[in-house]
Parts: C-alpha cells; sequence; structure tokens
C-alpha cells in the first residue's frame, strides 16, 4: 500500500502542477488576446483617420476642380455672350458705314473707315474693364 500512498500522492501532486500550468497558460493567453485586441483596435482607429483625412482631402479637390469648371463655364459664356454682342454690333455698323473725312493737297473725300478698328478698340476696352469688375 505504500507504494499506492506514493503513486497517489505523486498523482495529486501532477494534477496540481498541471491546473497551476495550465493556469497560467490561461492567463498568458488572456493577456496576449486583451493586448491583440489593444493593438487591433489601435491600427483599426489610425487606418480609419488616415482614410477620413483621405477621402476629406479628395473631397476638397474634387470641390475645387468643380468650382474651376464652374468658373470656366461661366467665363467661356461670358466670352460668349461678348463675342454675339460684337457680332451683333458690328453688323449694325456696317449698315450704317462710318465714313472719315481724308483731306489731301487735292481737296476733301470721303471714304469708308475700317469697322473693325472701332470694334477692336472697343472691345479691348470693354473687356478690360470687364476684367477688372470680374477679377478685383
Amino acid at each position: 500500500m505504500a507504494l499506492d500512498s506514493i503513486l497517489t500522492r505523486i498523482q495529486d501532486e501532477t494534477s496540481a502542477q498541471a491546473r497551476v500550468i495550465v493556469q497560467e497558460a490561461r492567463q498568458q493567453a488572456e493577456k496576449l488576446l486583451a493586448t491583440g485586441r489593444r493593438e487591433a483596435d489601435k491600427l483599426f482607429r489610425v487606418t480609419m483617420l488616415a482614410a477620413q483625412n483621405l477621402a476629406a482631402q479628395k473631397k476638397q479637390r474634387e470641390l475645387v476642380i468643380c468650382r474651376l469648371e464652374n468658373r470656366k463655364r461661366v467665363l467661356q459664356t461670358k466670352q460668349e455672350i461678348l463675342d454675339a454682342l460684337f457680332a451683333k454690333t458690328k453688323s449694325k455698323l456696317k449698315k450704317s458705314q462710318i465714313r472719315k473725312q481724308v483731306v489731301a493737297a487735292q481737296g476733301h473725300t470721303e471714304e469708308s473707315e475700317s469697322i473693325d478698328f472701332f470694334i477692336n478698340a472697343l472691345r479691348r476696352d470693354i473687356e478690360t474693364e470687364l476684367a477688372k469688375l470680374l477679377f478685383s
């Protein structure tokens, strides 16, 4: 019987040591899981913040591009209106035929003046004034 009691005692001590080892392993596993979760959460927050910043930058870039395109369309429309206005003005001026007096040694003569000279000068002045109004 002494052998049985020795075996029982060894089994009891081994079981106790096994329980302690299993308990320590479980505690280490819980610590590792908690650390992993914290690291994963931290990485998730960093990744989300970076993605949100990137999305905000893209949104801002798209807004700037959209505003520039709209501004370009507005300016193009204004240019088309000016072109139509000057074409209409030119056609009306051609009908009335601007005349100029030419003084020469032989006497005074009247000649038709080139309308393009007046239109181009007028256009430059108007576009300059419009540019000052639009961009100041």
